[in-house]
This record gives structure tokens, C-alpha cells and sequence, in this order.
């Protein structure tokens, strides 16, 4: 039997950066591991709440994060999810110019999204904000309740 091919991972993330630890350590991690992505999730109905990030928090990350050398991932959730599929793109401009270039779209009932709106104009959209964005990467949820996305 032949062995499988050979894989490359790129970065092995870690999600739920919140308040409880300080931004300067995470950046010290990522100074040594340079492969290691901090992912913050963003729900508005559970902002500071543990694993949901503040605001004020958020900023502090950035102002650590002003030479953009940490890998950052922001996982969209709830209102943050829903403004992204309709194309309101202003909160990924702010998470792009503090650092951020993945974005994980949690477009699911369990993260406070309402499902209902998806379908082949919001799958539009939300290829025609990737396109607008080349630099960073994007990735959704594959699931049942997402599938009029893919």
C-alpha cells in the first residue's frame, strides 16, 4: 500500500483569545512559534464574555500587533456573520488594518446566526467580498445549515 501524500500544514490555530490573557503574550508566542494563529471570536451578545473577546481588548491586540508579524483569524459570528454575507464589509476593514487576514464565517444557529437567510445571493456576495479582498484568506463553516453558501 502506497503512503498517503505528504501534508503542509501552514499554522496550527488556537481559538478563543479573550481578555484573560495578555496580548504581549500571545505576541511573545508567536515571536518563538511564528506558525501559531490566534484566533478571537466575535459575537456581539457575548463580547467579553469567556472566549468572545472585548472590544478594548480587540485594540489592545492590535496596538501589540502594529508591526502585523502575529498571525490573526477572526471568527465571525451572530450580527458580525450576518453583516459580512449582506456585504457590509466595514468591520473586516477594521480587522484587516489591525492585522487580521483569515476569516472563518461561523454562519450557523449555534453562534447566534439566523440560517434562514442564506442562499444563492448571499453565496454572491460574500464570493464577490472575497474577490474584493485578495489578501486575506476566508473559509466557511461546511455544513448542513451552510450548504446554500457552497
Amino acid at each position: 500500500m502506497a503512503a498517503p501524500p505528504a501534508m503542509n500544514i501552514k499554522c496550527i490555530g488556537f481559538c478563543g483569545a479573550d481578555d484573560s490573557v495578555d496580548a504581549r503574550l500571545l505576541a511573545s508566542i508567536s515571536q518563538r512559534y511564528p506558525w501559531v494563529e490566534w484566533g478571537v471570536l466575535f459575537r456581539d451578545d457575548k463580547e467579553g464574555q469567556p472566549r468572545f473577546a472585548s472590544s478594548s481588548w480587540v485594540e489592545d491586540l492590535a496596538l501589540v500587533n502594529k508591526n502585523k508579524n502575529m498571525l490573526l483569524a477572526a471568527h465571525l459570528c451572530s450580527k458580525q456573520a450576518e453583516d459580512l454575507i449582506a456585504g457590509d464589509t466595514k468591520f473586516l476593514k477594521s480587522l484587516i488594518e489591525m492585522g487580521f487576514s483569515r476569516f472563518q464565517l461561523n454562519a450557523t444557529k449555534a453562534n447566534n446566526f439566523d440560517t434562514s437567510v442564506l442562499g444563492s445571493d448571499k453565496a454572491t456576495k460574500l464570493r464577490q467580498t472575497a474577490a474584493a479582498h485578495p489578501d486575506v484568506e476566508f473559509i466557511v463553516q461546511r455544513n448542513e445549515e451552510t450548504r446554500p453558501l457552497w
